[in-house]
């Protein structure tokens, strides 16, 4: 009666493996899977865990608590709301920050952040961030504007 999506495990970890062989090939080490779309079903996850060179991908920090036991290093896709620090660094390797408050909090306890930066109206671009902050200055790492950049014709 109800709607049912059955998913071939096998057919997903092929995709997964030929997906990374193919990234391989073009110089890239390392692939995110997103699990949002089948709401992080535990045997999926499991179905991925033999694909080398995968990280497991998420905006919902819900979905990455139900992951079970994994090797693989978890990415929140969403930026974190402050209130929510201690979880995201329990549960995720790698996530992503704009606030510079966030960043105090998960800096020296996280693996990996990814500091997003707005600028002239744009939508936030990805910077890695190794130290956290720019020298001292208390900006977020990658808060500069790239050389060769102009301001686009309009932008206010």
């Amino acid at each position: 009666m109800y709607p049912r999506l059955i998913v071939d495990l096998n057919k997903l970890r092929e995709n997964g493996e030929r997906i990374c062989a193919m990234a391989a090939r073009a110089g890239i080490d390392r692939v995110a899977f997103v699990t949002k779309c089948f709401c992080a079903a535990p045997e999926m996850i499991r179905a991925l865990e033999t694909v080398p060179n995968v990280y497991l991908a998420d905006s919902r920090l819900e979905n990455l608590k139900r992951y079970p036991k994994t090797a693989k290093k978890k990415i929140l896709l969403r930026l974190p709301m402050l209130s929510r620090a201690e979880e995201v660094v329990r549960e995720a390797d790698v996530s992503f920050c704009s606030e510079l408050a966030a960043l105090h909090a998960l800096a020296g306890v996280h693996d990996h952040v990814v500091t997003q930066v707005a600028g002239a109206g744009r939508r936030p671009s990805g910077q890695n961030a190794q130290s956290g902050f720019d020298g001292g200055r208390g900006r977020p790492a990658g808060g500069r504007l790239l050389p060769g950049r102009k301001k686009s014709a309009g932008a206010g």
